[in-house]
């Protein structure tokens, strides 16, 4: 496997792969601080000496929700992760809304970076190839057992991820082995993608819309 960057040798091409999951997550503690300053409501009235701030309690996430989440894992996940993943997933709360994550997903995909499953992955969309390369490969290799030629991120210095030539590149060197990128519509500013089989397709797609996002 690809040498995770914060462990044992670093791979010159996994420099940025957690860094990136880092800096999202930075930027979503300030987005929430800032989320909690617009959400304090003007105190015009009147207030009680005491003030208690009750933490709202989690709802479990939906069941259509989960069965979407366990059917992208069967489909995408290597069979040893599926035990882990699965306990996961029938433990998962709604964090739509959340001030410190936002939506579910978000909080998903932290937790598989947290745990190293190459599963629904994010790059930002100003990211630079390496780190899409650095876990495109982890993910055929972890989840499907395939060591396969990806292009070369050397070849793309300076590009970013949006160049319209990157994604392209990456998706036929994939179909070679009967294998393609799949994207989630989060209408945010990163491309959320993940691996998976083209004869699944049809799975793939219902299953990001049980967990409430358009598959493109």
């Amino acid at each position: 496997n690809r040498a995770h960057p914060t462990r044992g040798h670093v791979s010159p091409h996994a420099s940025r792969g957690k860094r990136g999951s880092a800096e999202k997550k930075v930027r979503r503690k300030m987005l929430a601080s800032l989320f909690k300053c617009f959400k304090r409501k003007p105190s015009a009235v009147v207030q009680t000496s005491e003030t208690v701030d009750v933490a709202p309690q989690p709802r479990p996430l939906s069941d259509t929700e989960k069965n979407g989440y366990r059917t992208l894992a069967a489909l995408c996940l290597a069979k040893e992760k599926q035990d882990e993943m699965a306990v996961f997933i029938d433990n998962l709360n709604d964090f739509e809304g959340d001030d410190g994550y936002f939506t579910t997903l978000n909080y998903v995909m932290d937790w598989e970076d947290d745990h190293d499953l190459f599963f629904i992955m994010a790059v930002d969309w100003k990211e630079e190839v390496d780190t899409l390369e650095w876990r495109i490969d982890n993910a055929v290799k972890n989840n499907f057992g395939l060591c396969i030629s990806l292009p070369d991120p050397q070849d793309y210095s300076d590009t970013p991820v949006y160049d319209p030539k990157v994604f392209p590149d990456y998706e036929a060197a994939l179909s070679k082995h009967d294998l393609k990128l799949g994207f989630i519509d989060t209408q945010a500013d990163e491309y959320v993608f993940f691996v998976n089989r083209t004869a699944n397709q049809s799975a793939v797609e219902e299953a990001v819309r049980q967990i409430g996002y358009r598959y493109k």
